[in-house]
C-alpha cells in the first residue's frame, strides 16, 4: 500500500526539474531587468521575470492543494531545490 507521504514526494519529484527551470529563468530575468538597457527593454525584461516568478509558484502551490497537510514539507523541499543544477 502507498502512504501519503509517498505521493507527496512523487508529486514534487515530479516537478522538481520544472521548478528549478523556473525558479533559475525567473533569477535571470529578475537580474537582467536592472541592466544598462533601454526602458522598453527593462519592461519586457521585468514581465519575463513576473511569469517565470507565477510559474514556480503555481508549481508549488498547485502541490500543496492537492496535499494540505504537507505544505511546510512542500514548501521546504522545493525552497532547497533552488541552487540545484537542472
Amino acid at each position: 500500500m502507498i502512504n501519503l507521504q509517498t505521493l507527496v514526494d512523487s508529486a514534487i519529484e515530479a516537478n522538481r526539474v520544472a521548478y528549478v527551470e523556473a525558479y533559475r529563468n525567473f533569477c535571470h530575468w529578475a537580474d537582467s531587468s536592472t541592466s544598462s538597457c533601454s526602458e522598453e527593454s527593462k519592461i519586457r525584461r521585468k514581465g519575463y521575470a513576473e511569469v517565470e516568478f507565477y510559474t514556480f509558484n503555481a508549481i508549488k502551490d498547485s502541490i500543496i492543494r492537492m496535499f494540505p497537510d504537507y505544505a511546510t514539507y512542500i514548501e521546504d523541499t522545493f525552497l532547497s531545490y533552488r541552487g540545484e543544477p537542472v
